[in-house]
């Protein structure tokens, strides 16, 4: 089962220029700690991505529960990609201002899900909310990410 969200019916299909798809795969996506996280791209709509952390045992910080720094990272690159997805096409770069997160349940031996959606776009600052999700729809974390953009 997979807590992917299927988009609304109003969402369109979100495509990016040459320049933000280098950012959001190569750059963010592309990341060392992206890539060794096993982190993918679920879902990509203009302000909405979905973005996957399958389960593997090296996350494990006790018992069979999924250390919180690596939900953080999560959070932090689902709110990079939400940025990015919706961007000025000319933008050459950004990071995380803020990062604000609550942790709400355990995510035992699962895959993650951290929904990302633009709470406000601003000339140059994007908020998002970010909700992680394990692949039962159990809600364990709730993030805000701010990302300023250059």
């Amino acid at each position: 089962m997979s807590a992917s969200p299927v988009p609304s019916q109003d969402e369109e299909a979100y495509e990016l220029n040459d320049n933000l798809k280098y950012l959001m795969f190569e750059l963010t996506l592309g990341s060392n700690l992206a890539r060794g996280l096993g982190l993918r791209l679920d879902l990509l709509r203009r302000d909405h991505v979905v973005v996957a952390m399958p389960f593997s045992e090296s996350l494990i910080t006790f018992a069979d529960v999924i250390h919180g720094g690596y939900i953080a990272s999560l959070i932090d690159i689902a709110g990079a990609c939400c940025f990015v997805a919706g961007a000025d096409p000319d933008l050459k770069g950004g990071s995380t201002t803020a990062m604000n997160i609550n942790y709400l349940a355990a995510a035992r031996s699962t895959d993650v899900f951290a929904t990302a959606r633009v709470l406000r776009r601003g000339r140059v600052q994007t908020t998002s909310d970010v909700e992680v999700r394990t692949s039962n729809g159990l809600l364990v974390a709730k993030g805000i990410v701010t990302s300023q953009g250059y």
